[in-house]
């Protein structure tokens, strides 16, 4: 790499590059397209401007190449962690920057020519608190004292599991902050093997700092919730029914069924192209993960419209085909399980549910100043154990009071969701609903029981920890007014 140090010294088109590199990020160009896109930009503004057209082949020629341009964007980023580094040191010897928090996980990369590595990504976030002598300001009266920063460290690759060796890759991402292990007070993690046990990540650096608190991750606590209670659900089935759609052929076959004619071996559902056609196939059906649950709420909200039509499609299929896979037998016989249908409208209801921290999460940089903790988690149970049908339901099941009223439905007081899944599944009649609806009900307050159980189990730790670190910090401080007198 031509970096930073390496090159001593810049050149009088470093300018023009820097900008380009500039506009690259921000406007989230390619770097092969970059000329193109700025030739045709230049074409229409020059046309707005005067109504001709203009020659961009001397600017396009003065446009420098993709090599070129990535490699001064690694000149760039070194640049910047120098510059980051001397104001953390700078901040460390003044007073105004006390330590770090971090948030680090790894990442499978997607793209085929990174196969095999293992790339961990990790945040650090610090906070620049300003001098004493300007706390009584009035600018503080409704504002805190310091600033927040946070930092994107170069992505690395990990390929060491164990949280001795994740813990060396992050302490040289920290590094080129102009932060170490050291310098950590907190991190957060998503409770995988490399960050929990005796020789984790959060106890090797409890062992090294004494004030480090351990942290979870929202977004993955909500994972847990629901991928500990999916051998409760038909998560078994829903994965044999995703694992046949995506064999092979299958999907392109199914296409073909439901448009070809009887005579050529289809059912002749639906015309090509045609609208329905687009509703039904429009989208490929998403691929579940494992211990990925928001993949298989994806799955889910993809296959109930499509329900009904898929049933008969496998049917067809599996009857003119031979598969050894028994994944195929397992999807057709849930796909025509009425029970199945209506219990996998409840999973997808309940899932929804528990991921509510996983989204709440995302639209939240920092939680403590929107919500406090104990509410946040008595909003997540409340939204586990709720039965009635707000709008929150009517949302996930994408219903409207027109449609509640189209099946006869006009008081949404009387009943619960777990009824109006029941009803608004395809087929179903009000005798098949109240013979069923007693255990659909006990099959709801057991996952939302187990949910809520795990919920509440593992926030009573977060909490211990939270407390911890609370009194911790309490005695620290103690200390340094007892021997200074403050």
């Amino acid at each position: 790499m031509q970096g930073w140090r390496k090159r001593g010294k810049t050149d009088a088109s470093d300018e023009i590059k820097t900008h380009l590199t500039e506009f690259i990020v921000t406007c989230r160009q390619a770097f092969t397209h970059i000329a193109s896109t700025l030739g045709e930009a230049e074409k229409i503004t020059h046309m707005l401007r005067t109504g001709l057209l203009p020659d961009t082949s001397d600017a396009l020629d003065k446009l420098r190449t993709r090599q070129t341009l990535t490699d001064h964007a690694l000149y760039l980023d070194e640049a910047i962690d120098i510059w980051t580094q001397r104001r953390v040191a700078a901040g460390k010897a003044d007073g105004t920057i006390h330590g770090m928090s971090f948030t680090s996980d790894e990442s499978p990369p997607s793209m085929n020519r990174f196969n095999g590595f293992r790339f961990q990504v990790t945040h650090i976030w610090f906070l620049r608190i300003f001098h004493q002598s300007v706390w009584e300001e009035p600018r503080y009266d409704a504002d805190y004292p310091f600033t927040r920063e946070r930092h994107l460290c170069d992505l690395k690759h990990c390929p060491d599991k164990t949280g001795a060796g994740t813990l060396v890759v992050i302490d040289s991402q920290m590094m080129s902050k102009g932060f170490s292990r050291f310098d950590a007070v907190s991190g957060t993690g998503d409770a995988g093997g490399e960050n929990e046990g005796i020789q984790g990540i959060h106890a090797l650096l409890e062992e090294t700092n004494d004030a480090y608190s351990r942290r979870r991750c929202f977004g993955h606590l909500s994972w847990r919730i629901s991928h500990n209670t999916k051998e409760l659900t038909l998560y078994a089935k829903t994965l044999a029914l995703n694992t046949y759609l995506h064999e092979g052929i299958t999907w392109s076959r199914l296409q073909g069924i439901a448009c070809h004619s009887i005579e050529d071996g289809g059912l002749n559902l639906v015309r090509e192209n045609s609208r329905e056609w687009h509703r039904l196939f429009h989208k490929e059906p998403p691929k579940m993960m494992d211990q990925r649950p928001e993949c298989t709420l994806l799955f889910l909200e993809w296959l109930i419209p499509v329900h009904s039509t898929l049933a008969k499609l496998a049917a067809h299929d599996i009857r003119t085909r031979d598969l050894q896979d028994p994944n195929a037998a397992i999807a057709v016989a849930t796909l025509q399980s009425a029970r199945d249908q209506a219990w996998r409208y409840i999973d997808c209801v309940m899932l929804h549910k528990s991921l509510y921290l996983f989204y709440f999460a995302k639209d939240q940089e920092i939680i403590i100043a929107t919500r406090n903790f104990d509410e946040l988690i008595s909003k997540a149970e409340e939204i586990i154990w709720s039965i009635a049908v707000d709008e929150y339901v009517l949302k996930i099941c994408d219903v409207t009071m027109a449609d509640l009223q189209d099946i006869g439905w006009t008081d949404r007081t009387k009943t619960t969701w777990v009824e109006l899944c029941l009803l608004i599944c395809e087929g179903w009649n009000k005798d098949m609903v109240a013979d069923a609806l007693r255990d659909a009900e006990e099959y709801r307050f057991a996952l939302a029981t187990a949910m809520v159980a795990y919920l509440a189990g593992t926030c009573k730790n977060i909490a211990r920890q939270l407390w911890r670190a609370t009194q911790l910090h309490k005695g620290i401080l103690c200390f340094v007014k007892l021997h200074t007198g403050t």
